[in-house]
């Protein structure tokens, strides 16, 4: 009996030890895994409104002087002597934050936050103020703030902004940062248009897709999900606008502080919380018309290994190319063939290995296009017989090259390298986004933002072909190496 007692007590403090353990889970910034636990998306939020704002500082800008530029004259500063922000209570007792919008400036969280997803409840007040009397009633998120207060108009933080603005809720803009986004020319500005639109780097404003406000005096759900450099902005339910690359010169932007304005209208919000995310939900990436995912981040099925012995693998989602000694190179392709393309993904390389990604490429000596030389033509037909891949390669390196476009098989740049653009954006213990777009002849090729090449290919005549994900050869030596992808997506133009 005396051993039986033992072994129960022992068994109880295990227990009591785990429910310690859950219980105090459960009071930190909770985070949600949504590729693995979908049904349990409701739960795990930190709720950031309390009556007393701990959460929060407020920053007043300048009272407004009739007459004068609205920066005009010194900000308050840090406190809130005209009441902008007060947190009162609504008819059940719940807590709602009222802002007055009498003078510009911003209620910004005490913590820095990434990768997470903030939801908030929003709607109009019925006053408004000088100098916006006449004007629509504008507020709005700003989020990824960082540097000091006042720094825009002297009243808000640098930072990216969903915007809240009567008729334009869910716009994007820019006060620093700069994003790609799918954007068609709209007037003055960008209008994201995933259905037709192209992928370019904007610093400035791209108006939301769809007006999905509800009238003046309703309640409204905004959403604002940032993961990595991507962010999606979400008004009652509807994806309005993805951005991706967010960055910093020529840095990745992936976190900061979060500022509410008090912007010239009287508004509420209520029930803002937030949650740590491991990743985009998948039905807001789905929401990209025109994007097919070339890698589900699970598996390679379906793909096909040429050329060399080199592995692939997928670990944490990610495709892992692994070299192998006294191999060719070796490629891993996707079952279908591209023309006119749209090609972004995100790679990581061992800074010694030399990789890249084939575009338009063939194994067949009878697939070889017309119009090539006949010099290129035999080195061509030389390597059709490895049952390898030939033809346009976008270079991933250390050295300088990266961005370039060489002609694999048969040797040669199609588009030159300019390693002095590609040594200030190429990474090279970390990760590198590319956008490569193909269009007739003409390649061009980003690199974190930035345009690499843009030049025509008149050298291989290549339209149409195969991709080809690249584990370099590397002779006898001992060493391993791996070049990790993820993220990859195509549309065809």
């Amino acid at each position: 009996m005396k051993k039986e007692s033992k072994r129960l007590h022992k068994l109880n403090l295990c227990l009591l030890g785990c429910l310690l353990l859950v219980c105090f889970a459960q009071t930190t910034f909770a985070e949600e895994d949504f590729t693995k636990r979908p049904a349990q998306a409701s739960a795990k939020w930190t709720e950031l409104l309390d009556k007393d704002l701990s959460n929060w500082e407020v920053w007043t800008g300048v009272p407004h002087t009739e007459g004068a530029p609205v920066k005009a004259g010194k900000p308050v500063g840090l406190g809130d002597p005209k009441g902008l922000f007060k947190v009162i209570a609504d008819k059940n007792g719940k807590s709602v934050l009222s802002v007055s919008g009498e003078v510009y400036g911003g209620l910004t969280t005490k913590k820095s936050f990434s990768n997470y997803h903030l939801s908030l409840m929003f709607k109009w007040g019925e006053k408004k103020w000088a100098p916006r009397l006449d004007v629509q009633r504008d507020s709005g998120i700003m989020y990824h703030c960082y540097g000091s207060h006042g720094a825009i108009m002297g009243s808000w933080k640098r930072s990216m902004e969903m915007q809240i603005l009567e008729g334009y809720c869910g716009d994007f803009i820019s006060l620093g940062p700069s994003v790609e986004s799918t954007v068609t020319q709209a007037g003055l500005h960008n209008r994201w248009d995933p259905e037709n639109g192209k992928t370019k780097r904007v610093q400035g404003r791209i108006i939301r897709k769809g007006n999905y406000e509800k009238a003046n005096g309703e309640w409204n759900h905004f959403e604002l999900y940032a993961f990595e450099d991507k962010a999606v902005h979400r008004v009652n339910g509807n994806v309005v606008m993805i951005l991706e690359g967010l960055r910093l010169g020529d840095k990745p932007h992936t976190s900061g502080q979060i500022q509410l304005q008090s912007e010239g209208a009287q508004c509420f919000d209520k029930e803002i919380k937030i949650r740590k995310i491991r990743a985009l939900p998948e039905r807001l990436n789905a929401s990209e018309a025109g994007w097919d995912t070339l890698f589900n981040g699970k598996d390679i099925e379906g793909w096909e290994s040429k050329g060399g012995v080199a592995t692939y693998a997928v670990e944490d989602g990610c495709i892992v190319g692994t070299t192998a000694p006294n191999t060719p190179n070796t490629f891993l392709c996707p079952p279908k063939m591209y023309g006119d393309f749209e090609l972004t993904f995100e790679v990581k390389c061992d800074p010694d290995l030399n990789s890249g990604v084939q575009i338009r490429s063939i194994s067949d000596a009878h697939e070889i296009p017309v119009g090539m030389s006949e010099k290129d033509a035999a080195k061509a037909r030389k390597s059709a017989t490895r049952e390898s891949l030939f033809g346009p390669q976008v270079e991933i390196a250390a050295d300088g090259n990266a961005g370039a476009v060489w002609f694999e098989g048969v040797g040669g740049w199609l588009v030159r390298p300019k390693p002095t653009i590609t040594n200030k954006v190429y990474q090279k213990e970390g990760w590198n986004r590319y956008r490569v777009l193909a269009e007739g002849q003409r390649i061009q090729v980003w690199i974190n933002g930035t345009q690499i090449s843009d030049n025509k290919d008149n050298r291989s005549h290549f339209t149409k072909g195969r991709l080809g994900f690249q584990v370099h050869g590397i002779g006898g030596k001992p060493n391993t190496y791996s070049v990790r992808w993820k993220n990859i997506k195509i549309r065809n133009l």
